[in-house]
């Protein structure tokens, strides 16, 4: 997963499917709200757009929008069958943050993975990796779960 405040980039290093688009939800006004559309569709929605990852302080504004987008994500990119295993997260931030991520934006980060299905998260900070390094897994020398 490549993040930024205003792109979301899942792909499955495996199969090279890939989900690139705008962070974007659109939801219903219902008490209870419903998702409507997602990524760069929710614009057409009509209704309320919400980019989870928009916030002047911090990574994440909206915890719980960004796990049913990120789940969203993870479907798109994975086989589709009747037993489809956990995939292992690696998480990119791309964003320029001043200081880097602090503590409690990492362990948001990580939760937010598996939150959204992963089987172990890993978060990745410096140049993107390329193939060969996810399946060598050069990711496990970064912040495990």
């Amino acid at each position: 997963m490549r993040l930024r405040r205003d792109r979301l980039s899942v792909r499955n290093a495996s199969t090279g499917a890939l989900f690139d688009d705008e962070p974007l939800i659109a939801l219903s006004d219902e008490p209870r709200p419903r998702v409507l559309a997602i990524g760069t569709a929710a614009r057409a929605a009509g209704a309320r757009c919400v980019n989870p990852f928009q916030h002047p302080r911090i990574l994440i504004a909206d915890f719980l929008v960004a796990e049913v987008l990120l789940k969203y994500a993870y479907r798109a990119v994975s086989p589709h069958g009747w037993l489809v295993p956990s995939p292992v997260a690696v998480g990119h931030v791309l964003e320029r943050l001043d200081g880097g991520l602090s503590q409690i934006e990492r362990r948001a980060l990580m939760e937010l993975l598996e939150g959204a299905g992963a089987r172990s998260a890993f978060l990745w900070e410096g140049r993107e990796l390329t193939d060969a390094e996810l399946h060598a897994g050069a990711y496990r020398t970064a912040v495990p779960s």
